[in-house]
């Protein structure tokens, strides 16, 4: 095939994969926030994102339900930028994102490397846009 010279219509096959919602069960003594960055341990039960060896990030708390569970919805969001060593920047655009703790994202990830997602944009405020709970990274 060559290059297009014309218009094509293509068909977006995953419509909406970027809103995927999840009801997960809080793992034992965690407490999620809504808004927060949410990961699943080892065990699948849903713990606030942090720096710590086995967790998933599966996406934003949408909402906390009775019976110790959550909603988790995958998709794009705003997260504050690491400091110092963690600081982001326009050259990480695409690339992934590291937990720093449940609100903030970072280049490095500290000792554990939780990747959050990737990195769509840095706004003039600072924020950083990220795309998370859809990767397989």
């Amino acid at each position: 095939m060559s290059a297009l010279t014309a218009p094509r219509n293509t068909r977006e096959v995953y419509c909406n994969a970027s809103a995927i919602h999840r009801v997960k069960e809080i793992s034992s003594g965690s407490v999620v926030y809504p808004g927060a960055i949410c990961a699943v341990n080892s065990s699948g039960k849903a713990v606030p994102a942090s720096d710590a060896a086995g967790l998933i990030v599966i996406g934003r708390c949408e909402e906390v339900l009775s019976g110790g569970r959550i909603i988790a919805k995958s998709g794009v969001y705003v997260y504050d930028n690491g400091s110092s060593t963690e600081a982001l920047a326009s050259t990480e655009i695409n690339k992934k994102v590291y937990v720093v703790d449940d609100q903030t994202v970072g280049k490095v990830g500290g000792s554990n490397a939780v990747v959050a997602g990737v990195m769509r944009d840095i706004l003039p405020s600072g924020g950083i846009v990220v795309e998370i709970g859809n990767q397989a990274l």
